[in-house]
Protein backbone atom coordinates (compact mmCIF):
# COMPACT_ATOMS: atom_id res chain seq x y z
CA UNK A 1 0.00 0.00 0.00
CA UNK A 2 1.27 3.72 -0.94
CA UNK A 3 2.86 5.28 2.09
CA UNK A 4 0.58 8.08 0.71
CA UNK A 5 -2.51 6.06 1.21
CA UNK A 6 -1.09 5.51 5.04
CA UNK A 7 -0.43 9.18 6.03
CA UNK A 8 -3.90 10.36 4.99
CA UNK A 9 -5.63 7.76 7.69
CA UNK A 10 -3.88 9.74 10.29
CA UNK A 11 -5.11 12.34 12.11
CA UNK A 12 -3.54 15.83 13.00
CA UNK A 13 -1.91 14.61 16.35
CA UNK A 14 0.06 11.76 14.55
CA UNK A 15 0.66 13.55 11.23
CA UNK A 16 2.62 16.66 13.96
CA UNK A 17 4.14 13.81 15.85
CA UNK A 18 5.15 11.80 12.45
CA UNK A 19 6.67 15.65 10.89
CA UNK A 20 8.70 16.14 14.08
CA UNK A 21 11.09 12.61 13.00
CA UNK A 22 14.37 14.76 12.01
CA UNK A 23 15.99 10.73 9.96
CA UNK A 24 13.15 10.20 6.95
CA UNK A 25 13.08 6.43 7.67
CA UNK A 26 12.35 7.02 11.78
CA UNK A 27 9.12 9.42 10.09
CA UNK A 28 8.32 6.63 7.52
CA UNK A 29 8.70 4.00 9.77
CA UNK A 30 5.87 6.01 12.60
CA UNK A 31 3.31 6.54 9.09
CA UNK A 32 3.36 2.83 8.14
CA UNK A 33 2.90 1.53 11.79
CA UNK A 34 0.23 4.16 12.62
CA UNK A 35 -1.27 4.09 9.18
CA UNK A 36 -1.69 0.06 9.28
CA UNK A 37 -3.18 -0.21 12.82
CA UNK A 38 -5.76 2.00 11.83
CA UNK A 39 -6.43 -0.32 8.84
CA UNK A 40 -6.11 -3.08 10.54
CA UNK A 41 -8.69 -1.82 13.89
CA UNK A 42 -10.86 -0.96 11.13
CA UNK A 43 -11.46 -4.07 9.87
CA UNK A 44 -12.16 -5.24 13.38
CA UNK A 45 -14.12 -2.76 14.49
CA UNK A 46 -16.10 -2.45 11.36
CA UNK A 47 -15.49 1.07 10.57
CA UNK A 48 -13.07 3.50 8.49
CA UNK A 49 -9.49 3.92 10.13
CA UNK A 50 -9.39 7.71 9.63
CA UNK A 51 -12.23 7.53 11.90
CA UNK A 52 -10.78 5.58 14.71
CA UNK A 53 -9.92 8.01 17.99
CA UNK A 54 -7.17 7.33 20.55
CA UNK A 55 -6.67 8.53 24.05
CA UNK A 56 -4.68 6.57 26.41
CA UNK A 57 -4.92 5.51 29.89
CA UNK A 58 -2.71 7.20 33.05
CA UNK A 59 -0.18 4.75 32.59
CA UNK A 60 -0.12 5.85 28.78
CA UNK A 61 -1.41 2.60 27.09
CA UNK A 62 -3.45 3.88 23.99
CA UNK A 63 -7.16 2.58 23.99
CA UNK A 64 -9.50 3.00 21.04
CA UNK A 65 -12.24 5.96 22.00
CA UNK A 66 -15.81 4.42 21.98
CA UNK A 67 -14.04 0.52 21.63
CA UNK A 68 -12.69 -0.45 25.12
CA UNK A 69 -13.54 -4.10 24.18
CA UNK A 70 -11.24 -3.93 21.34
CA UNK A 71 -7.63 -4.28 23.17
CA UNK A 72 -4.38 -3.93 20.50
CA UNK A 73 -0.73 -3.59 21.00
CA UNK A 74 1.82 -1.94 18.66
CA UNK A 75 5.41 -2.45 17.98
CA UNK A 76 7.54 -1.24 15.46
CA UNK A 77 11.49 -1.23 15.22
CA UNK A 78 14.43 -1.56 12.49
CA UNK A 79 12.42 -2.16 9.58
CA UNK A 80 9.43 -4.33 11.21
CA UNK A 81 5.54 -3.72 12.22
CA UNK A 82 3.19 -6.13 14.22
CA UNK A 83 0.05 -5.49 15.87
CA UNK A 84 -2.01 -7.88 18.63
CA UNK A 85 -5.38 -7.51 18.55
CA UNK A 86 -7.84 -9.45 21.05
CA UNK A 87 -11.34 -9.09 21.78
CA UNK A 88 -12.09 -7.90 25.86
CA UNK A 89 -8.27 -9.26 26.93
CA UNK A 90 -5.57 -6.98 27.60
CA UNK A 91 -2.56 -8.18 25.20
CA UNK A 92 0.54 -7.18 24.93
CA UNK A 93 3.00 -7.54 21.37
CA UNK A 94 6.92 -6.63 21.46
CA UNK A 95 9.43 -6.36 18.68
CA UNK A 96 13.20 -6.44 18.99
CA UNK A 97 15.71 -5.77 16.49
CA UNK A 98 18.85 -7.81 17.89
CA UNK A 99 22.25 -5.92 18.30
CA UNK A 100 24.62 -8.18 18.36
CA UNK A 101 27.23 -5.79 18.58
CA UNK A 102 26.65 -4.66 22.17
CA UNK A 103 28.43 -7.14 24.04
CA UNK A 104 25.98 -9.67 25.76
CA UNK A 105 27.61 -9.99 29.37
CA UNK A 106 26.95 -6.31 29.51
CA UNK A 107 23.13 -7.13 28.99
CA UNK A 108 23.01 -9.45 31.07
CA UNK A 109 23.60 -7.97 33.86
CA UNK A 110 21.27 -4.64 33.82
CA UNK A 111 18.37 -6.63 32.52
CA UNK A 112 18.11 -10.09 33.77
CA UNK A 113 17.21 -10.88 37.15
CA UNK A 114 19.29 -13.27 39.07
CA UNK A 115 17.50 -16.69 37.71
CA UNK A 116 17.38 -15.61 34.40
CA UNK A 117 21.14 -14.19 34.30
CA UNK A 118 22.01 -17.79 35.89
CA UNK A 119 19.99 -19.45 32.81
CA UNK A 120 21.26 -17.48 30.27
CA UNK A 121 25.15 -17.50 31.46
CA UNK A 122 26.01 -20.84 31.19
CA UNK A 123 24.98 -20.40 27.25
CA UNK A 124 27.99 -20.59 24.70
CA UNK A 125 28.78 -16.91 24.02
CA UNK A 126 27.57 -16.35 20.79
CA UNK A 127 23.84 -17.70 21.60
CA UNK A 128 23.69 -15.09 24.50
CA UNK A 129 22.87 -11.79 23.24
CA UNK A 130 19.96 -13.94 21.18
CA UNK A 131 18.66 -15.27 24.37
CA UNK A 132 18.63 -11.87 25.78
CA UNK A 133 16.52 -10.54 22.92
CA UNK A 134 14.20 -12.98 23.40
CA UNK A 135 14.20 -12.85 27.25
CA UNK A 136 13.61 -8.28 26.55
CA UNK A 137 10.74 -8.90 24.19
CA UNK A 138 8.94 -11.23 26.62
CA UNK A 139 9.13 -8.86 28.82
CA UNK A 140 8.34 -5.82 27.22
CA UNK A 141 5.44 -7.53 25.93
CA UNK A 142 4.54 -8.40 29.37
CA UNK A 143 4.93 -4.92 30.90
CA UNK A 144 2.73 -3.57 27.56
CA UNK A 145 0.25 -5.58 28.19
CA UNK A 146 -0.37 -4.41 31.81
CA UNK A 147 -0.19 -1.10 30.73
CA UNK A 148 3.19 -0.06 31.87
CA UNK A 149 6.74 -0.12 30.20
CA UNK A 150 10.52 -0.24 31.04
CA UNK A 151 10.42 3.65 31.30
CA UNK A 152 8.20 2.91 34.77
CA UNK A 153 10.07 -0.42 36.15
CA UNK A 154 13.33 -2.25 35.60
CA UNK A 155 13.70 -4.84 33.41
CA UNK A 156 15.20 -6.99 35.79
CA UNK A 157 11.65 -6.41 38.09
CA UNK A 158 9.57 -8.82 35.72
CA UNK A 159 10.98 -12.27 35.68
CA UNK A 160 9.93 -14.52 32.99
CA UNK A 161 9.39 -18.13 33.76
CA UNK A 162 8.98 -21.33 31.65
CA UNK A 163 4.46 -21.27 32.19
CA UNK A 164 4.24 -17.76 33.76
CA UNK A 165 5.30 -14.64 34.24
CA UNK A 166 5.82 -13.27 37.94
CA UNK A 167 6.59 -9.40 38.59
CA UNK A 168 8.87 -8.76 41.60
CA UNK A 169 10.07 -5.18 42.90
CA UNK A 170 14.03 -5.03 43.52
CA UNK A 171 14.40 -6.58 46.93
CA UNK A 172 11.17 -6.68 48.28
CA UNK A 173 8.18 -9.91 47.77
CA UNK A 174 6.30 -10.75 44.54
CA UNK A 175 3.57 -8.45 43.99
CA UNK A 176 0.20 -9.81 44.37
CA UNK A 177 -1.68 -7.52 42.86
CA UNK A 178 -2.00 -9.06 39.73
CA UNK A 179 -3.51 -12.61 38.56
CA UNK A 180 -0.69 -13.77 36.44
CA UNK A 181 -1.44 -17.46 36.57
CA UNK A 182 -3.89 -15.61 34.15
CA UNK A 183 -1.39 -14.49 31.78
CA UNK A 184 0.60 -16.09 28.90
CA UNK A 185 3.15 -15.13 27.04
CA UNK A 186 4.44 -16.33 23.80
CA UNK A 187 7.62 -16.73 21.24
CA UNK A 188 6.18 -15.24 18.37
CA UNK A 189 7.92 -16.46 15.00
CA UNK A 190 10.00 -13.58 13.32
CA UNK A 191 11.88 -12.54 10.26
CA UNK A 192 16.07 -13.85 11.30
CA UNK A 193 17.67 -11.02 13.26
CA UNK A 194 14.63 -10.34 15.17
CA UNK A 195 12.59 -11.26 18.43
CA UNK A 196 9.11 -11.25 18.91
CA UNK A 197 6.99 -11.68 21.97
CA UNK A 198 3.29 -11.48 22.28
CA UNK A 199 1.71 -11.52 25.85
CA UNK A 200 -1.98 -11.65 26.22
CA UNK A 201 -4.41 -12.16 29.60
CA UNK A 202 -7.11 -14.98 29.94
CA UNK A 203 -7.23 -18.60 27.79
CA UNK A 204 -7.54 -18.93 24.03
CA UNK A 205 -7.68 -15.02 23.45
CA UNK A 206 -8.78 -14.23 19.88
CA UNK A 207 -5.48 -12.34 19.02
CA UNK A 208 -4.39 -11.57 15.25
CA UNK A 209 -0.66 -11.28 14.56
CA UNK A 210 0.53 -8.98 11.51
CA UNK A 211 4.16 -8.58 10.93
CA UNK A 212 5.37 -6.46 7.89
CA UNK A 213 8.71 -5.65 6.76
CA UNK A 214 9.38 -1.97 5.49
CA UNK A 215 12.15 -2.27 3.02
CA UNK A 216 10.51 -0.16 -0.36
CA UNK A 217 7.91 2.27 -0.80
CA UNK A 218 5.19 -0.04 -0.75
CA UNK A 219 3.69 -2.23 1.64
CA UNK A 220 1.03 -5.50 1.89
CA UNK A 221 -2.37 -4.36 2.35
Amino acid sequence: MPLESLAELLDEGERARAARFLVERARTSFVVAHGLLRRWLAGAAGAPGSSLRFAATPGGKPFLVGRPDLRFSLAHTDGLVGAAIALERNVGLDLERADLSVPADDLLRTALAPAELAAVSVLPAPERAAAFYRLWARKEAFLKGLGEGFGRRSPADVRIGEATVVLAVAEAPIVEGFAFADWHVLDVTAPDGYSAALAWEGPDAPLIELFTDLPGPRWPM
